[in-house]
């Protein structure tokens, strides 16, 4: 049957109003990607005549009306990439940082984003998250002369740490509460871990204060802050495997000393395994009180 004449007016009065909606999309986008290019000249300009600010900010809007105009990545890379270097004349390492990232998710071929990011952590004296980017970038865009001599300084300079840290670890072991603190030390970094947030936490602390521990033992292998802290670290798996029968060997060591605080660890732990065997025994799986595991030397221990 052939639609009434109300009905078919009512869907041709719809057509041209949709037409006209999706015609006035398609101009705005428009619109906004001129203006983004234009924003991105005038920030290149002001950048030229160094008004750093004037160039921060006209960049700051062309990425506003790209992210709006929905423009392809290689543009919105570039704006990040732009900004990124007025960050670094203004000494915003840590925006300039942020800024490469961004480039190099809309675009992974980006090479100044690399070199840009490279040299922003560089001067966040992190030699190591900036030889990571170096070596990104050598990767996906081939070996490039600024991202080798970039990354020849950045391991240089993770040498240098490493001296430096040997360096301070020699002074203290002058003195004679040299494992004590060590220990100390190793322990402040380690809460200011447990304290942080996953997302935000630094696995480069975690490592030193690891160290830091294995150090104060080679100094006292008897240091009870050093033992029952590598214990804790093992029986949590804090940034190594998980290793209960490994930390119950360094409170048994650290108890042996008379540490009461190891031996706290030890009587939690050990109902903490009983009441496992016996779940196991109820659902058939062992028989109560024969140990599942043998007791391994623990997979953090003392540096030699």
């Amino acid at each position: 049957m052939a639609p009434s004449p109300e009905e078919d007016g009512g869907s041709s009065a719809l057509t041209p109003r949709r037409s006209e909606e999706s015609s006035a999309i398609v101009e705005s986008n428009r619109v906004a990607s001129e203006r983004a290019d234009l924003w991105k000249s005038e920030g290149n300009s002001r950048l030229v005549a160094g008004d750093l600010q004037g160039a921060l900010n006209s960049y700051g809007r062309g990425l506003e009306a790209a992210q709006q105009a929905k423009v392809g990545p290689k543009l919105l890379s570039q704006l990040h990439t732009n900004r990124a270097q007025v960050h670094i004349r203004m000494g915003n390492h840590a925006e300039a940082l942020e800024d490469c990232e961004a480039a190099l998710l809309h675009d992974p071929s980006n090479g100044k984003a690399y070199w840009r990011g490279a040299t922003a952590a560089l001067r966040l004296d992190q030699a190591e998250a900036s030889a990571a980017i170096c070596m990104r970038g050598i990767k996906a865009v081939g070996d490039s002369a600024g991202l080798s001599v970039l990354l020849e300084e950045a391991i240089a300079r993770q040498k240098a740490l490493v001296t430096a840290a040997e360096e301070q670890t020699e002074s203290l072991d002058k003195d004679g509460d040299a494992g004590q603190e060590l220990a100390e030390r190793a322990a402040s970094l380690l809460e200011a871990y447990r304290e942080t947030d996953e997302a935000s936490r630094k696995e480069d602390d975690l490592r030193r204060a690891i160290r830091l521990f294995q150090a104060g033992l080679q100094e006292d292998p008897s240091n009870e802050l050093a033992l029952v802290s590598l214990g804790e670290i093992l029986d949590d798996g804090l940034g190594v495997p998980k290793d209960p029968m490994g930390a119950r060997t360094l409170w048994l060591q650290a108890a042996k000393a008379g540490s009461q605080r190891a031996e706290m660890k030890l009587c939690v732990q050990t109902l903490g395994l009983w009441a496992a065997d016996a779940r196991r025994a109820a659902l058939g799986g062992g028989e109560q009180g024969q140990p599942q595991q043998g007791y391994d030397e623990p997979s953090v221990k003392p540096t030699s």
